[in-house]
């Protein structure tokens, strides 16, 4: 069907057409005919059948919804291997924080998250994120047993809970700030050199940290006549 030229629908049509800017009802239409390729229908004004535009479209939709759910399952698989990771950790290393030295407990772990978080962004393949993730979640898993032991040995019983909730603030706190400052990095820098950064700069510091508690620990007990 072919509208008559003094038609005023036909006329706003040629009117809306010609501006075709980034927000009018014609550019909406081009994105359209774009997307189930007839782009050269709308540049020369030609008829389409309305048919083959809807089946186009349904068979994209049907394609990218297919994607998706594809890319949330793959999503799902990777963060739940962290979870039981980090499950199976926090169990172990509870155990292990009343033999080994907590310090190098938490130190050893916050070092192995950093390198399993680098490790990560090397990869494309699913089952290879899932290792490094499940590996993330091992090292992880270090952390609050050894804090816990920690800060037992430094606190006395009448301020422990008092030191301990704190503790467990700052865990909100960083849950509540860390992905608003993530998503920055993100939409800088991308997610991969993201995670990086954040790998290499934990790493790095709590190396030094180590090497530095160490030194310290065998200069002090060191005598002045082993020193001399």
């Amino acid at each position: 069907m072919e509208l008559d030229n003094s038609r005023l629908c036909k006329k706003v049509f040629l009117w809306d057409y010609e501006l075709l800017s980034s927000n009018n009802w014609s550019s909406s239409v081009r994105t359209i005919m774009s997307l189930v390729g007839m782009d050269d229908n709308f540049q020369q004004m030609l008829k389409c059948d309305i048919n083959t535009v809807r089946n186009n479209l349904m068979d994209i939709c049907a394609t990218k919804w297919h994607t998706n759910l594809s890319n949330f399952l793959k999503l799902g698989l990777i963060t739940s291997s962290q979870s039981i990771a980090y499950a199976i950790s926090k169990f172990v290393c509870g155990i292990l924080a009343d033999v080994v030295s907590p310090k190098a407990l938490n130190s050893g772990g916050l070092i192995l998250s950093g390198i399993t978080a680098i490790s990560f962004t090397g990869f494309n393949s699913t089952i290879v994120l899932c290792f490094w993730w499940f590996l993330n979640g091992l090292s992880q898993g270090a952390g609050w047993p050894a804090a816990a032991v920690i800060l037992k040995q430094w606190c006395p019983p009448t301020i422990f809970g008092t030191v301990w909730s704190i503790l467990s603030t700052s865990m909100n706190i960083a849950g509540t700030f860390g992905p608003l400052i993530t998503a920055t990095f993100i939409a800088s820098i991308g997610w991969r050199e993201s995670m990086r950064l954040a790998g290499k700069n934990l790493s790095f510091h709590k190396l030094i940290y180590m090497i530095y508690t160490t030194c310290k620990n065998m200069i002090n007990t060191l005598t002045w006549t082993q020193i001399f």
